[in-house]
C-alpha cells in the first residue's frame, strides 16, 4: 500500500509526532527527582530580617572572608582584623545539585586565622559556601561560590 502525501497526511503526521513528544515529557516527569531548596523554609523566613542584618554586617567589613583551593584543601581565610578573637559559627558547603552532598562544619581556626577542609571529603561539583559566624557580639553571614574538581 502506498501512502499519498498531501496536506492531510502531513497534518496527521505532525500532530502524531507532537502528541508523542508531549507524552514523552509527561512520562519523563515521573522519574525526575525534584525537591524544595530548604525543607524548613517557613521558620527560616521568620528570621529573614535577622539574616539580612548579618549580611549587611559582613558587607560593611573592610576585609571579607575568602576561599582558596591549595593542594588537597579548601581554605577559608578570615579577615586579619579578627585575629586573636574568638570566632564562633558554622560553615555550610551547600551542593547546588543534590542536598545529600551538603557538609556543615563548626568553625575552628588555626593560628593563621584560616580553616582547612580536605577536598576528598566532598563530591566534585559546584558549591555555595555559607559562612555564618559571630565575633564578640556581632553576627555575620557571607555566601561564596566554589567549584571543586
Amino acid at each position: 500500500m502506498k501512502i499519498r502525501w498531501n496536506w492531510g497526511t502531513g497534518i496527521v503526521v505532525a500532530l502524531s509526532l507532537f502528541i508523542l513528544l508531549i507524552l514523552g515529557f509527561v512520562f519523563r516527569m515521573f522519574y525526575v527527582d525534584f525537591h524544595l531548596v530548604e525543607k524548613d523554609y517557613y521558620p527560616k523566613e521568620l528570621n529573614y530580617q535577622q539574616h539580612m542584618r548579618k549580611e549587611q554586617n559582613a558587607k560593611a567589613l573592610p576585609q571579607k572572608v575568602r576561599l582558596t583551593q591549595e593542594d588537597n584543601y579548601v581554605i577559608t581565610h578570615f579577615p586579619e582584623m579578627f585575629k586573636g578573637k574568638k570566632i564562633q559559627g558554622k560553615i555550610l558547603f551547600y551542593n547546588v545539585v543534590n542536598e545529600k552532598y551538603d557538609k556543615a562544619f563548626p568553625i575552628h581556626l588555626d593560628s593563621a586565622n584560616t580553616a582547612r577542609f580536605l577536598i576528598n571529603q566532598f563530591v566534585k561539583g559546584r558549591y555555595k559556601v555559607k559562612i555564618d559566624y559571630r565575633v564578640d557580639t556581632t553576627s555575620y553571614f557571607q555566601e561564596l561560590s566554589i567549584t571543586l574538581d
